[in-house]
């Protein structure tokens, strides 16, 4: 079950399943409406010019299903607030290696390019991740 699912059931359902106050229950529906709900694409920037061995860039666009978007995520043990940020991460996974990674925040549209080394000349099968650094399981 994941946090779609937990916030997709019934309200005596919910109940039922973590045993917790009616205070309780909705501090940690509060938490969960903020769960993060973004949209990803992205392309090769001009990938008639990327030659191996060469800077390329992958431009990323990312879009918020939501509006629920506060500065600040749920951390309640964390020392101070705690602002939220994902991280772009382009690899390899056939060969394990890390191509490009970018640290980005955004409140509800973003289009960013991620610099990366062109890998040797072929078909490769790269994969594009969105990281949060603070909700677990949203990658």
């Amino acid at each position: 079950m994941d946090i779609a699912d937990f916030m997709n059931m019934e309200d005596d359902e919910r109940i039922e399943l973590v045993k917790m106050s009616e205070e309780q229950l909705t501090d940690v529906a509060n938490v969960c409406n903020r769960y993060p709900s973004i949209e990803m694409e992205y392309a090769i920037k001009d990938p008639t010019d990327v030659y191996s061995g060469q800077e390329a860039f992958l431009t990323v666009h990312l879009k918020r299903d939501d509006d629920t978007y506060t500065d600040y995520v749920y951390a309640p043990y964390f020392p101070k607030e705690k602002e939220e940020a994902m991280w772009i991460v382009l690899g390899n996974t056939q060969t394990n290696s890390l191509l490009g990674v970018k640290k980005v925040s955004f409140a509800s549209e973003l289009k960013v390019d991620v610099k990366f080394i062109a890998p040797e000349e072929g078909k490769h099968h790269l994969n594009v991740y969105l990281i949060p650094d603070s909700w677990v399981g949203c990658d």
